[in-house]
This record gives structure tokens, C-alpha cells and sequence, in this order.
């Protein structure tokens, strides 16, 4: 599958799947704020090399994790 595929599945396309869409699965005004800041963009890189990119932040129900 493309990458793109592959990140609408692990994301809104879970979130359908298990009802949530309302509260997870993408970037909107109230829904739980749950995502990661990566050191380089999925969609631009080798797909072999999405496995090597760096998670700078990770913010979970609206906190920085550290």
C-alpha cells in the first residue's frame, strides 16, 4: 500500500473502525490531542527508511510525553 494509505489506516481509518472518529484520529478543535512530531516527513522519504525516523515530540491528551 502506499504510504499515504498507510497512515489514513493507523490513523482516521482506526478511528471509524472502532467508532471513535469523533475523538481520535486526526487534528481537529476537540478531539484528545494525541500525535508525534517526526525529524522528517513519511511522505517524502524511501518508505524502507519510515522505520529510521526520529520522533522529536510526542504530545498525548494534550501533554508533552517525555
Amino acid at each position: 500500500i502506499s504510504v499515504y494509505d498507510g497512515l489514513k489506516g493507523i490513523t482516521i481509518d482506526a478511528a471509524r473502525t472502532l467508532n471513535l472518529e469523533d475523538e481520535i484520529g486526526s487534528i481537529e478543535v476537540g478531539k484528545l490531542a494525541n500525535f508525534v512530531i517526526l525529524k522528517s516527513d513519511p511522505l517524502k522519504v524511501n518508505p524502507m527508511d519510515i522505520k529510521d525516523i526520529i520522533v522529536e515530540q510526542t504530545i498525548f491528551k494534550g501533554s508533552v510525553v517525555q
